[in-house]
């Protein structure tokens, strides 16, 4: 029901009130050679093109935008409540890779981010080959909990490697890993060797759900926020400074980003909070980064 309201409001032209503007020299980011206008960057969740020109609108310095090579459905029912936070089950539900192309052609906005899953390393690089002209950065989802066919690269690091070596081979946009829960020293290590310089941790976390079709799903919200900063931090420490980090899980409010930055991340990214928070969580965040500059 929330979640239906909140998009019924997203329908209304509130991106036009100047309150969401956030440019500010002093925010500018540079994330793996992309410049971003601010680092708050909205997680990969959306797939509905005018849910992304509305976000990119509303102080986010990047949009992610899933895709696969074909479009495909998601689960009904898909999300539930948990406590603060949610347990998802979309099934990476999107339009497919023609139908992103033809929207990304007519793309005005802050840099977006592809977010790419696939049942094979061949359509994961079909993808990128398609579409690298029309993003900014191309984001290698191998972590994702919900994919009922997909591979779990993140489970497999030799083909996580094979994965990367591939993509970057194609690919002519900067490109980011996005991690599982967990520990990914060997992952990072093959990203790193493969050229490939930012990592996003983390997705969410898979847990058991009786109240979704699967049984199972992915958690997000404020629950994982003091695993994302542990992490991080680590990452950062046996990484060094050279790595660009994102850091996602449990972000929802200005101080939390603060922190993940003090802790070793290059930029932020958030979805749930702009369910619980609403949509103007980003600027808040903005304006608070600034504050302790």
């Amino acid at each position: 029901m929330a979640i239906s309201i909140g998009r019924g409001l997203l329908k209304l032209p509130i991106e036009q009130l100047p309150v969401f503007e956030a440019d500010d020299l002093e925010l500018r980011t540079n994330l793996g050679g992309c410049e971003l206008p601010n680092p708050v960057v909205m997680a990969a969740c959306y797939h509905q093109p005018w849910i992304i020109k509305k976000a990119s609108k509303m102080g986010f310095g990047a949009v992610t935008l899933k895709v696969t090579k074909n479009p495909r459905k998601g689960t009904k029912p898909n999300i539930v409540r948990r406590e603060e936070g949610f347990v998802n089950c979309v099934g990476f539900e999107n339009a497919g890779m023609e139908k992103t192309r033809e929207f990304l052609k007519g793309y005005e906005g802050v840099p977006v981010i592809l977010n790419i899953a696939g049942d094979s390393i061949d359509e994961y690089c079909e993808v990128i080959e398609d579409l690298q002209d029309y993003t900014d950065m191309i984001e290698l989802n191998i972590s994702c909990p919900n994919i009922e066919n997909g591979l779990y690269f993140s489970e497999n690091p030799k083909q996580a490697r094979e994965l990367f070596r591939e993509a970057n081979n194609v690919g002519k946009k900067p490109l980011i890993v996005k991690l599982s829960r967990g520990e990914n020293q060997e992952i990072i290590s093959h990203a790193i060797d493969s050229e490939i310089g930012i990592v996003n941790y983390a997705n969410t976390l898979p847990v058991k759900e009786k109240r979704l079709p699967m049984g199972f799903g992915g958690l997000s919200g404020p629950e994982l926020y003091e695993d994302t900063i542990r992490i991080v931090k680590k990452i950062r420490k046996e990484f060094g400074e050279d790595l660009y980090i994102i850091a996602t899980g449990g972000i929802d409010s200005g101080e939390k980003a603060y922190r993940a930055m003090e802790s070793g991340a290059s930029a932020i990214s958030y979805v749930t909070g702009f369910i619980t928070r609403g949509p103007f969580l980003a600027r808040e965040i903005n304006e608070y980064l600034l504050f302790r500059k």
